[in-house]
């Protein structure tokens, strides 16, 4: 009879929830191409963009203000199958009535249409106020963050008290909506850059993309302060920073790093966590697909641990390699090659290990991480150097590693790049494992006994 009571009770909450879907109170168009769903939350207007088939757990996106403006990411997070969010708190600036607001706004999304708990935030312009604001209130809901040229301090904005030009009736709206005078407003402790505190207790991944030369939310006031402060707690934070752009344009032109951020923190998360299906239940099944290389094959293993889904010949033993959330594979064709290849075996980027300015040894290259800015850290034995490596393969990053026995063959192993922005290294002829701020500052040694190997 439990049994029975329970399963009813099942059925009328997925009843419901279906129900509010389909009501009379959503309505139903096209945005670029997808379904959208408009309807409010407690008085307040709300969007709902779905994409054409959801990504396991239903991951999504809410963008804080200004909806559809630069959407670039948010339509190739749609067809990775995120939901794309929005509600109107606009003039609220952040201010806890907007959060009280936000916070039922994301009950009822996640409650009527089974949204994953944890959330990806978007936060352009003073929408950083809206989205560090809440993920501080709400840390534990909030999967990571990607903010655009983000307002981190209103008292750079809209108070202009700083270097930027501020904005006097947004000041006077903000100033209503927090409930405070001038003077509280800038003695106020709860501003983002004052109030990290929460998010780095639960280390939630920040990734701020801005111009370095914005005059409206200047750059080292907002998001250069914020990130020097994230880090000082422990708290990984990503900055694309614009070389001479303002305020405009928002986002990138090819969203690809801000995609892949998103993407690793939120719909690979939820696959983590995610139970087993039936099929890989099955004694004779995997559980999950294999990347791996053997024999000068690198090949792609399905769910039954048989059936191989991709294979590409590259004749070389391969010490690392990724399979990127675009579906492409970064993989090494040579001792000092690295390739970006599409599934159809197209090549996209590539970059060659060369000695550097005063070495002429050979060079090797055992690992290599895409980076969530969009960059390639590349691990560099003979070189004895770690560099990161743009889109076009020019090296903009380069840090000298420490060698008690230098040789291009084992000088490293296994590298990678850690949240704080440290490195983790490998040295197998050292045996030792290090770990290296940016400077080339080791901070952490591991000695191994390699019995006298």
């Amino acid at each position: 009879m439990i049994r029975y009571l329970t399963f009813v009770a099942l059925l009328l909450t997925l009843t419901a929830s279906l129900a509010a879907a389909d009501s009379a109170d959503v309505k139903k168009s096209q945005w670029n191409g997808f379904e959208r769903l408009d309807f409010a939350v407690d008085g307040r207007a709300a969007q709902l963009i779905v994409p054409p088939k959801a990504d396991v757990g239903k991951p999504w996106i809410w963008r804080t203000e200004f909806f559809g403006h630069e959407p670039q990411a948010d339509l190739a997070l749609l067809n990775k199958g995120f939901h794309v969010a929005y509600v109107n708190v606009q003039n609220l600036y952040g201010s806890p009535a907007a959060l009280d607001a936000m916070d039922r706004f994301y009950e009822h999304v996640v409650k009527t249409y089974g949204l994953m708990p944890k959330v990806a935030l978007e936060g352009f312009s003073r929408g950083g106020l809206y989205s560090l604001n809440w993920a501080a209130r709400n840390p534990t809901r909030v999967a990571c963050i990607y903010n655009d040229a983000p307002v981190c301090d209103f008292k750079s904005w809209p108070g202009g008290k700083g270097k930027g030009k501020g904005s006097p009736g947004d000041w006077k709206r903000c100033l209503e909506a927090y409930g405070l005078t001038e003077a509280e407003a800038l003695a106020y402790k709860l501003n983002p850059v004052d109030n990290l505190a929460p998010l780095a207790k639960h280390k939630v991944p920040l990734l701020h993309v801005c111009g370095d030369a914005d005059d409206v939310v200047p750059f080292e006031e907002n998001t250069k302060l914020l990130e020097t402060r994230y880090k000082q707690l422990g708290g990984p934070i990503t900055v694309i920073a614009k070389p001479g752009i303002g305020h405009h344009p928002h986002s990138l032109k090819d969203p690809r790093p801000i995609v892949d951020f998103v993407y690793n923190h939120t719909a690979l998360l939820d696959k983590a966590i995610a139970p087993p299906t039936p099929a890989s239940t099955s004694s004779s099944s995997a559980a999950h697909r294999v990347l791996g290389s053997d024999n000068g094959r690198i090949a792609i293993l399905g769910l039954d641990g048989k059936t191989v889904e991709w294979e590409f010949k590259n004749g070389h033993q391969a010490h690392d390699l990724a399979l990127l959330p675009s579906g492409n594979i970064l993989l090494p064709t040579s001792a000092t090659k690295l390739v970006e290849m599409t599934p159809e075996k197209k090549i996209v980027w590539q970059y060659e290990a060369l000695p550097k300015s005063g070495y002429t040894g050979r060079v090797e290259v055992h690992a290599f991480e895409r980076l969530a800015d969009g960059r390639t850290m590349v691990a560099e034995s003979g070189n004895g150097r770690i560099v990161e490596v743009d889109a076009t393969g020019k090296i903009v990053f380069e840090m000298p590693l420490t060698l008690e026995k230098p040789n291009a063959h084992k000088d490293t192993r296994l590298v990678r790049k850690l949240a704080s922005g440290n490195y983790l290294v490998c040295h197998e002829a050292d045996g030792a494992v290090r770990e290296y701020e940016p400077n080339g500052k080791v901070v952490w040694t591991y000695k191994l006994d390699l019995a006298g190997r």
